[in-house]
């Protein structure tokens, strides 16, 4: 819960107060204001406190008065000098307890027996007004046991006083009732405290006194508030004291400070009204209240109070001289307002003028124009010259007046009200709280219960509006509305830049439109609260439309948005609206009038007003007199007769009026009267207060006419011939009985209503006679015209002349200070009525005929200003009508310098003008003046005279000016304008500033060469910077001379190396610039030699060098070198210029070392481009690109003109200087990502391409001897060393184009659009090439298993995942349907998985594969009936390999042979031979790898041990990476018996035959596309493994043999003719050895457990692997494989083989380190090395 507000002057905890609350009436605090005497006052405070204290019987305080009440008045004496303190027991709200309460009320302190006995006599009519309850409401206590009296609380509120309640009303004169008005409403009483009595004695003028309850819970509410009420029910009390109480620096707000200051915070407020007068009135109330406060708030010791006592009864002023607030010291823009300036009470105009200057507003082009029709009046549309050259605001700016009399005579009227029009326009434009104008059927549509005007003739009413507005734009013109909806369309776009407001109060809301509202709810949207008040029932302002209901819904809407806007700070909460209604104002006779009037509004247009409860006065007072059968003529005449010895005649004082309905009465009724009384309209007299006002000719004069008939239906006893209400007649009278209620509420105690016209007046006198409010008079004799005479004296018509004139009704305070004898304020004012005039004239005028006119009244108005010596008033005469020199000699008499000066200005005397700024040691002006009169020799005079007065900045701005013009003239006036500066070093300073083009000129003269580079530099002259470096012969500057070389050598490299550029221009330019750097050769400096940066920078020179003499060697050279020091930077441009250096010759080295670097280059490129990088990543880039750092601008860098970025920067925002280039570091970082990654991107690009074509890594490898060669075919003896080169460079390839994967993905996550939307697929490319080409299981004369898979497993994991991804997404799946008849793909995948072992992928697979399929009776391709149970035949493929995992060799074969036969007999409709796949045929391969591995398990599962010969590429590409388990004696391992063994290998033999037929088929029938080499392969491999068959079971050989026979009358193949020729096992397991041994690939092994006895196949000539465990396997595998590789072929034969030790590498038998898949392939094609 919020902290409880405190008024200032309210009761305190700290004031040691008893239970009772003192409170002192107005005449109680001047009496303390008389008391002299320090002892006095101490005695008085003394009593007052035993008084708070309730021991009233011990300190003896009830001495009764000599007065004969009910409720006593006591006196006590607090000396013996007399003094006497009157108080008595009352009952009150109590702001401490929050409650009705008893207290205490002190009406006088004071030893006047007078003083004393006149308010006893006051006391005694007041208490003849208390009700018999409140008399007994105000019985205490009696004492406790303690001798204390304690106050009652009371329940409920305490009932109003009321002429017609009182027991004693026949006692009371209503006359007398005014007395006790005064005493009991319009007195203040102020609680007792400490602060009250220390602000008095040291002069505190005003307090804050007692409230209602209401009004406390007003001032205590923290959230937005409404507050309703009638006319002086305290509403602008309300306000003050919250602002009062809310802006003491001990309750902060949500909001953070201004200055960030918490201990000295303090609120800012901002109070807005429409009325001038009180915005005036409040503004000096509040400051009078904070003066108070702030004489409270000092501390006083015992001595400092005595000698202030002292000090006023020696007559001395003690009053502190409190801060002077000023309209004039208010800043005419928001931001320039300082915490000094708030609270700021301002009128709504001043706001808006405000708001104009803030956002630069020109209203008059801001407005929106609306087209003239082409018959409209040109004459009229012209204006006068007078306003077309005019733009001051009081000339365009449209108020009611205007409206009347420059645009009404003008408008097609149709009979209606020229007020009422002009108020409805406001409903137009004003209602649409976004500020849009109503069309045409959104103003039919509004409701005409919320606005009863008009509503059946709305077109015409909107016909009127649109002429309005083109006239008022062909005027330039423009109205309130126009100016609001202009300031509120930039608010919207543009932020306000002010200090935070936090409260917002506005007073007399009534009086602003909706937009208004809008307008200040929108500026202001992070204020926390915002304070309405106003009533509906005073709008009767032109061009008004108010309600409550909209501004309250409106209010709550933008506590919603703001919540939603900075939710951290609000809650939306609903305003709390408050209603007032107690009057202070006025007594109950003349509120009762009011209210009654009120209820007239509610009964006719119910909703046109807010409902609020009936308004009440506290006491009674006189009837409202009403004259009937009134005549003006004679009434006035006998009245207010003007002729010598009439005794009836009387004279109006100052706070009496007569009030007419209108200006075109008012002159009538002045000529009645003469000068005895003041004459207003009620719109005039609207915000004014008088005690009396006579309401003449309201109804006669009224535009209502007879509709005010319409009145008696509102009687009790209607009549008949009442005219039948309707409300296209009778809206008029809504406005009609609102300017009635206002002229009613002026009156504070009488009012006497006078109309001639009966017919008109007389329904409305009846209805207030029947319900008795007012006082009948027939005839002028029947009233003691005494009564009327309130005549005053002349300080009284001085305060009115003043009041008004402060209002700026000059001719009622010229009428004013006429009767108070003051000629002085008399002649001011008649004289600023004629400047109104004037002015009203000018305005008003719609052509030239008036322009004489015009002009004389103006000058009269400033012959009348002169003579009430008013220079400068007088002076804004002339400058209304453009005569500045007139003004400016105004003004410059009365030495008014500055205005005077502005006016010459105007009048374009600038010599004139110069020296009256001077005078006004406006210097500055006075500079600007005389330069636009181009007298520059005055600016140097001045600068002269008053070169010590000036600061700094000033001076050297006026010698600029000097300088500057007279730099190129034949004079030496500009190096004098310069010797006014003392030192060398300033006047560096000041060219830098000033005349920086004049700067390097100044260098060089001085001999300054290091600053001249330095300056050169600056803007981007690198070349010239460098020369002057190299002059100033310092180490220091030889580096940077040195820098400035290279960062030009490295501008022109990057652009050629990225952009392809290799003209000879470039060359010769890097030539020229390498020529600059023979400056070093002249270096001595030990200090310079030996520093490693002068190191580093000679060695960059000797790369470009290098680069230029296309010396590869060498750039490599200093690759290493900077490579090796982490100088990533130059590293990097050393790599461009190597990669950039033209070679023809392509071979392997140069092209791995291509890779290599290509690859280092892509690492570095992908760190930088992460968005993760380190600061020191972007640090080398930007010296790759020649970015430069830019002191005191983080988040700036620069570019030299010419440099590769900027054609990617063109779009981006940027700064010129010189030849630098400036952008935001974010836009460099992007488009060196952009560069950098298109950069690679294209190196890559030529990389894999130039790769597809390179011969040893691209084609196909052949035989030299190959038959049938063709294009794709790399003809070469195959060889390890090929293979290895191959496979390496082809890895590279791949690894190189992968980068591009990484640049792509941080692409897609960063948004940095890097790759221009470019399609790479070269990554996918060189994955199916290798997957094609290497990583699958061939012959071993082409495929070097032994290579292929040593290569393979040094890859790191990332790429293997990679292949693995490729094929399983690009050969299994067709969008997303798994290929479940596709067995190319499935058998290359799974010898895929076979090779690289990712477990993981091998589940995902075999999940797809193991899927049910939909029962069916024919089973689809790729499905088959296995074992009884409906499944896809790929699992059948998984399962082989699952069966090897779990060392089931037995049913892997099952499964195998299974797939074999399904795809032999289905090979052309499961994708292993189709037309497009038949130039590769790699799924026939496939399968063969498949029937070769079968064929192997089958060799293994023969019973008993192992005792098999296979080649050793089979054991590589089927044992090596499988568990060898299945090589030893298991359970399901091993056939059940031989049969089964031979019935196995016997499927293996017709698989290979079966194979081979349908391989001799697809020559005879495609033998235009096939390959040929690659299908004898195939054929090869087939027939190789039937020699096997037959070398491991004789048995077999004949069907062997057989299978050759069917064969030999194929086309024969070179390669295994001898084959099929052969029939003796013995040759032809020659053959095969033969065969095998050819390129030193392969060798036959024979495989053999190890039983202690010898293997069957000790006599062949093959390697003998022998084992009896696992590690033994693996062992003996890898000694043989280094042997083969090696070219160290041990002995053949089972006896030497087993004897034969081999001494393996570490190489061979030690794990390959792992390679960080995170690390860039460099260092995996480094590692190859190691093989």
């Amino acid at each position: 819960m919020a902290e409880k507000l405190h008024l200032p002057f309210e009761f305190d905890d700290n004031d040691g107060l008893g239970p009772w609350d003192v409170i002192l009436s107005e005449g109680a605090i001047k009496d303390i204001r008389k008391l002299k005497s320090s002892s006095v006052i101490k005695a008085v405070v003394k009593k007052l406190g035993q008084i708070s204290s309730g021991a009233w019987d011990k300190h003896r305080l009830r001495r009764t008065s000599p007065l004969p009440t009910i409720n006593p008045v006591y006196e006590v004496l607090p000396n013996n000098d007399g003094l006497k303190i009157l108080w008595q027991v009352d009952c009150d709200f109590s702001t401490r307890s929050h409650t009705l309460t008893q207290l205490v009320k002190i009406w006088a302190i004071s030893a006047s027996n007078e003083r004393i006995k006149k308010t006893l006599e006051s006391l005694a009519i007041l208490h003849l007004v208390y009700t018999a309850e409140h008399n007994r409401l105000c019985v205490v206590r009696r004492a406790g046991k303690n001798g204390i009296i304690l106050p009652c609380i009371i329940d409920g509120d305490e009932e109003t006083k009321s002429v017609t309640d009182i027991p004693c009303a026949s006692m009371i004169n209503r006359e007398s009732l005014l007395e006790v008005h005064k005493m009991l409403v319009t007195n203040k009483f102020i609680p007792l405290s400490k602060s009250l009595f220390k602000s008095l004695i040291t002069g505190g003028a005003e307090f804050t006194f007692q409230v209602s309850k209401t009004e406390y819970e007003i001032i205590q509410n923290r959230t937005s508030t409404i507050i309703i009420g009638r006319s002086g029910t305290g509403k602008t009390t309300c306000i003050v004291f919250r602002l009062v109480a809310s802006c003491l620096p001990k309750y902060p707000s949500n909001l953070p400070s201004a200055r960030g200051d918490e201990e000295n915070y303090r609120k800012n407020q901002i109070f807005i009204t429409m009325s001038p007068n009180l915005c005036l009135r409040v503004k000096d109330y509040f400051n009078r209240l904070k003066d108070s406060v702030e004489l409270a708030g000092k501390k006083l010791s015992e001595s400092q109070f005595s000698e202030f006592i002292k000090k006023k009864e020696g007559g001395v002023d003690v009053t502190t001289n409190s801060t002077k607030h000023k309209d004039g010291d208010i800043p005419m823009s928001f931001r320039q307002l300082t915490d000094d300036h708030f609270p700021l009470f301002i009128t709504y105009d001043i706001f808006a003028q405000m708001l104009q200057a803030t956002y630069e507003i020109d209203f008059q082009e801001s407005i929106t124009r609306l087209e003239l029709e082409e018959d409209d009046d040109d004459e009229f549309c012209r204006g006068s010259s007078f306003t077309r050259k005019s733009k001051a605001a009081w000339v365009h700016h449209i108020d009611f007046n205007l409206f009347q009399k420059k645009y009404w005579p003008h408008f097609s009227r149709q009979g209606l009200d020229c007020w009422m029009v002009f108020s409805e326009i406001s409903v137009i434009k004003g209602t649409n709280p976004e500020g849009v104008f109503l069309s045409r059927e959104e103003y039919r549509d509004v409701s005409t219960k919320k606005y009863p005007a008009f509503r059946y003739n709305r077109d015409s009413v909107y016909d009127l509006f649109e002429h309005y507005e083109k006239m008022k734009a062909r005027f330039h013109d423009y109205d309130s509305i126009d100016r609001t909806i202009a300031i509120l369309r930039r608010a919207k776009t543009e932020q306000l830049g002010c200090l935070h407001v936090h409260e917002l109060y506005i007073d007399e809301c009534q009086d602003n439109s909706i937009v208004d509202f809008s307008l200040m709810l929108k500026l202001f949207d992070r204020a926390e609260s915002v304070f309405l008040a106003g009533d509906i029932a005073q709008c009767i302002a032109q061009g008004s439309s108010f309600r409550f209901q909209d501004i309250r819904a409106l209010l709550y809407q933008w506590e919603i948005d703001r919540r939603q806007t900075y939710r951290e700070l609000y809650n939306a909460v609903k305003p709390k609206q408050f209603e007032l209604n107690i009057n202070y104002r006025s007594h109950d006779g003349i509120l009762q009038l009011a209210s009654s009037v009120i209820d007239l509004i509610w009964h006719f247009f119910p909703d046109s007003i807010d409902r609020l409860s009936c308004e009440r006065g506290e006491v009674g007072g006189p009837l409202p007199n009403v004259f009937s059968g009134f005549q003006a003529t004679p009434f006035f005449l006998n009245v207010f007769s003007k002729g010598e010895g009439e005794d009836n005649r009387i004279e109006f004082g100052a706070e009496q009026v007569i009030i007419v309905r209108d200006k075109t009465v008012k002159p009538k009724v002045e000529k009645l009267i003469g000068d005895s009384g003041i004459v207003m309209t009620v719109f005039e007299s609207k915000g004014m207060e008088f005690n009396d006002v006579l309401l003449y000719n309201f109804f006669t004069d009224s535009p209502a006419g007879l509709k005010w008939r319409m009145i008696l239906a509102a009687l009790d006893n209607s009549s008949e011939g009442i005219p039948t209400y309707t409300h296209e007649k009778h809206y008029i009278l809504s406005s009609e009985l609102k300017h009635l209620y206002v002229a009613i509420t002026r009156a504070r105690q009488r009012i006497w209503i006078c109309d001639e016209n009966a017919d008109q007046s007389e329904p409305i006198q009846e209805y207030w006679e029947q319900r008795g409010l007012i006082n009948r008079v027939q005839k002028v004799d029947e009233i003691d015209l005494r009564v009327l005479a309130r005549q005053s004296d002349s300080f009284e018509w001085d305060a009115k002349g003043t009041e008004f004139f402060e209002q700026k009704k000059f001719v009622q305070a010229a009428f004013c200070f006429g009767k108070s004898g003051n000629i002085v304020s008399q002649d001011l004012a008649n004289a600023h009525c004629l400047w109104q005039e004037a002015r009203e004239l000018a305005r008003t005028s719609i052509n030239d005929s008036n322009e004489d006119a015009v002009r004389e009244n103006f000058k009269r108005a400033a012959v009348a200003f002169n003579g009430c010596n008013k220079p400068s008033e007088e002076a804004s005469c002339y400058e209304d009508i453009e005569m500045f020199k007139e003004a400016g000699d105004v003004y410059a008499r009365c030495d008014m310098n500055d205005l005077a000066a502005s006016c010459y200005c105007q009048s374009h005397m600038w010599d004139e003008a110069g020296k009256q700024f001077e005078k006004a040691k406006r210097y500055v002006k006075a500079v600007d003046t005389y330069e636009n009169g181009r007298h520059y020799y005055a600016i140097f005079e001045l600068t002269r005279r008053h070169k010590v007065e000036l600061d700094k900045k000033t001076l050297n701005d006026f010698i600029a000016r000097v300088y500057k013009h007279y730099r190129h003239k034949e004079t030496n006036m500009s190096e004098e304008a310069l010797s006014l500066i003392p030192t060398i070093v300033e006047q560096i300073e000041f060219l830098k500033e000033y005349v920086p083009e004049d700067l390097l000129d100044f260098y060089i003269k001085k001999g300054l060469f290091h600053l001249a580079a330095e300056y050169q530099y600056s803007f981007g002259k690198l070349k010239e910077a460098s020369d002057y470096f190299i002059q100033s012969k310092n180490d220091e500057d030889s580096i940077k001379a040195l820098r400035c070389i290279l960062h030009l050598c490295s501008i022109n490299v990057l652009r050629e190396a990225m952009t392809d550029n290799t003209s000879s221009n470039a060359r010769q330019k890097l030539l020229d610039l390498l020529d600059k750097t023979k400056f070093t050769r002249g270096i001595k400096s030990p200090r310079l030699m030996t520093s490693p940066q002068w190191t580093i920078l000679l060695k960059e020179v000797q790369l470009y060098s290098a680069y230029l003499d296309r010396d590869l060697d060498k750039i490599y050279d200093y690759i290493q070198f900077f490579r090796a020091r982490e100088n990533f930077a130059i590293e990097f441009c050393a790599i461009s210029m190597w990669l950039n250096v033209p070679h023809d010759n392509i071979q392997a080295e140069y092209w791995c070392r291509r890779l290599q670097l290509l690859l280092r280059l892509s690492e570095l490129t992908v760190r930088f481009v992460n968005t993760d990088r380190q600061e020191k990543d972007c640090t080398v880039f930007e010296y790759v690109f020649s970015v430069s750092k830019l002191k005191d601008r983080p988040l700036k860098r620069q570019i030299f003109s010419q440099n590769l970025l900027v054609d990617r920067l063109q779009a981006k925002k940027r700064e010129d200087l010189g030849d630098w280039h400036i952008y935001h570091k974010n836009d460099i970082d992007r488009a060196m990502a952009q560069s950098l990654a298109n950069y690679v991107y294209e190196l890559i690009r030529q990389a894999s391409n130039k790769g597809k074509e390179i011969p040893i890594i691209g084609p196909y490898i052949c035989y030299q001897s190959c038959l049938n060669p063709d294009g794709e075919t790399h003809h070469a003896k195959p060889g390890q060393s090929v293979l290895y080169d191959r496979l390496t460079l082809s890895y590279s390839q791949y690894t190189v184009a992968r980068q591009l994967r990484e640049l792509r993905k941080l692409d897609e996550v960063y948004n940095y659009e890097l790759l221009d939307k470019r399609q790479a697929g070269y990554q996918k490319w060189w994955a199916e090439y290798l997957v094609k080409l290497h990583v699958r299981l061939q012959s071993p004369q082409t495929g070097y298993p032994m290579v292929v898979q040593k290569i393979v497993d040094r890859q790191p994991d990332y790429i293997r995942k990679d292949f693995i991804d490729f094929v399983y997404n690009k050969l299994l799946w067709r969008g997303n349907e798994f290929k479940i008849n596709d067995f190319a793909g499935m058998l290359k995948y799974m010898f895929l998985y076979q090779q690289l072992r990712k477990k993981g992928d091998f589940d995902k697979f075999h999940r797809e594969v193991s899927k049910r399929p939909l029962v069916s009776s024919d089973p689809p391709i790729g499905f088959i009936c296995y074992e009884g149970e409906l499944i896809t035949v790929g699992k059948l493929l998984s399962l082989v390999f699952f069966d090897l995992e779990k060392d089931k060799g037995i049913l892997a074969i099952r499964h195998a042979n299974a797939f074999i036969r399904y795809a032999i007999d289905n090979t052309d409709k499961v994708n292993l031979i189709m037309p497009d796949s038949l130039k590769d045929l790699m799924s026939l391969g496939d399968l063969t790898s498949l029937v070769e591995l079968t064929a192997s398990l089958v060799f293994a599962s023969k019973p008993g041990c192992c005792d098999f010969c296979i080649p050793l590429g089979h054991l590589i590409n089927y044992y090596k990476k499988f568990n060898v388990n299945v090589l030893f004696p298991y359970k399901y391992t091993k056939q059940e018996s031989i049969d089964e063994y031979y019935k196995e290998l016997d499927d293996s033999l017709d698989q290979a035959r079966w194979l081979l037929s349908k391989l001799f088929n697809i020559v005879q029938i495609y033998w235009p596309v096939i390959s040929l080499p690659k299908i004898s392969q195939i054929i090869l491999r087939l027939i190789r493994l039937l020699v096997l068959i037959a070398i491991n079971e004789s048995d077999l050989k004949e069907k062997v043999f057989d299978c050759f026979n069917d064969l030999s009358e194929q086309p024969h193949s070179v390669r295994y003719k001898d084959y099929l020729k052969e029939r003796n096992i013995e040759r032809l397991m020659q053959i095969l050895y033969d065969d095998l041994n050819k390129t030193s690939s392969d060798s036959l092994v024979v495989v053999y457990y190890d039983t202690g006895d010898s293997s069957r196949h000790k006599n062949l000539d093959a390697l003998m692997l022998k084992y009896k465990t696992t590690e033994e396997f693996h062992s003996s595998l890898e000694r043989i494989i280094f042997s083969v590789v090696s070219g160290k072929r041990p002995v053949t034969g089972c006896d030497q083989c087993l004897s034969h030790r081999l001494e393996c590498s570490s190489r061979a038998s030690e794990p390959t380190p792992a390679v960080n898949p995170q690390s860039s392939g460099m260092a995996a094609i480094e590692n190859e090395s190691s093989f």
